[in-house]
């Protein structure tokens, strides 16, 4: 997000943040801008995410303290095909929503069947309560349920972006859900899955924090296969607390049912640091499957010197605690505050920003290239590192207004 009307003398100058969309059709080695959100008032439009349908793109986002949808039709947006939508919930809370995370089921059912599912965070102020809101859109994101109240406990940590995902173990039986993670109070990473016939919510601990340190835990994120899941997150190592050196590294769980069970000999695992980052401090995993259930995810690891390394890992064997690739570089000397993954055909995309130069990249490859790499890891450990000749690619703007 930035104000795209100030650039060049383009658009509307509001003052305020913007969110503009791109688009690739040439699988990410070129990009080009289609239209770009603002507001008159020039208040900022920040923390957005994007599920992109048959016919039309939507759009979550938080303007003024408000959580709201923007769908546009892919073509013929310029044309007026757009709108603008407000997840309504009580004005108390309203005020204070934080940001959230949008998904569509488009990957199990015909594209005239496809829902849309979003999930945010609020507080209220003045009674320091948290919630968690759940929605959804059977047309393409032009219209929303009312919201659903998925938790009203204490929210420590509540990923934007990455803290929706759509399961079915199998499509077309009536057994269709909808997931969100976060962490409690305490630490404890927590996990709800929504009936998205029934409404009904399942409420779950699945990492549980030691000693109840509400940092022991942050940032997790969701994602699943049929009815694979796996959640991941940060793990800190507190030296006043635990006595093993402070240090944060990718800790993650995962289940083959559904949710009835997490994990296998233990509850959760994570990946060690390695010979090549002994202290690194490890963040912000994403994680993608492909169509056809492997799994790879992006982090990256924090050095030092105040610069970050940009990470992925793959596994195509289905056993999530061994036989991941070995870590790959795919950026180094870099400022990341959001990763985010995407598995699509034979590609494994990637998309990470830079906040000191305010760059965004975005870096693809081919999938059949590491899909036998030089040696699997044996353990939850992977500690040889390959670097690969990717090509960097800052997108360009070309403005369009809307």
């Amino acid at each position: 997000s930035y104000d795209i009307g100030s650039e060049n003398g383009w658009g509307y100058n509001d003052g305020g943040l913007d969110i503009i969309v791109y688009k690739s059709t040439d699988e990410g080695n070129s990009w080009n801008s289609l239209f770009y959100i603002y507001n008159y008032d020039g208040s900022d439009i920040v923390d957005g995410d994007i599920e992109v349908l048959d016919d039309y793109f939507v759009i979550l986002y938080n303007t003024s303290g408000e959580m709201n949808i923007s769908w546009a039709h892919k073509t013929n947006w310029t044309t007026g095909d757009y709108g603008f939508v407000t997840l309504g919930v009580p004005s108390s809370w309203s005020s204070y929503s934080l940001w959230g995370s949008i998904t569509s089921d488009k990957l199990y059912y015909d594209t005239e069947y496809v829902w849309a599912y979003a999930v945010w965070g609020a507080y209220n102020e003045s009674t320091g309560e948290s919630r968690i809101y759940y929605s959804y859109s059977s047309d393409e994101g032009k219209n929303w349920s009312t919201p659903v109240v998925i938790t009203n406990e204490y929210v420590s940590y509540f990923r934007p972006g990455l803290a929706i995902s759509f399961s079915t173990p199998i499509p077309s039986t009536g057994q269709d859900y909808v997931w969100t993670t976060w962490c409690d109070e305490y630490g404890n990473i927590r996990v709800a899955k929504l009936d998205i016939w029934t409404e009904n919510i399942e409420k779950q601990t699945v990492m549980t924090s030691s000693d109840g340190y509400w940092g022991f835990f942050s940032s997790p994120v969701i994602n699943s296969y049929y009815d694979q899941i796996v959640v991941m997150g940060g793990v800190t190592w507190d030296e006043d607390e635990y006595s093993w050196g402070t240090d944060m590294d990718i800790a993650g769980t995962f289940s083959n049912d559904g949710g009835n069970t997490w994990g296998y000999d233990y509850s959760w695992y994570y990946w060690e640091d390695s010979d090549t980052y002994p202290d690194s401090w490890d963040m912000l995993p994403s994680p993608t499957y492909s169509p056809s259930g492997a799994i790879g995810f992006t982090m990256i690891k924090g050095l030092s010197d105040g610069t970050d390394d940009v990470i992925y890992k793959v596994n195509f064997s289905g056993n999530l605690i061994e036989n991941w690739t070995e870590d790959y570089i795919v950026k180094q000397d870099v400022s990341v505050y959001m990763t985010g993954s995407a598995m699509l055909k034979n590609n494994y995309n990637i998309v990470f920003d830079d906040y000191i130069s305010g760059n965004i990249y975005h870096e693809n490859y081919d999938i059949n290239d590491i899909y036998i790499p030089s040696s699997y890891c044996s353990g939850e450990a992977c500690i040889s590192i390959q670097n690969l000749n990717l090509i960097s690619k800052t997108l360009d703007i070309h403005m369009i207004n809307t």
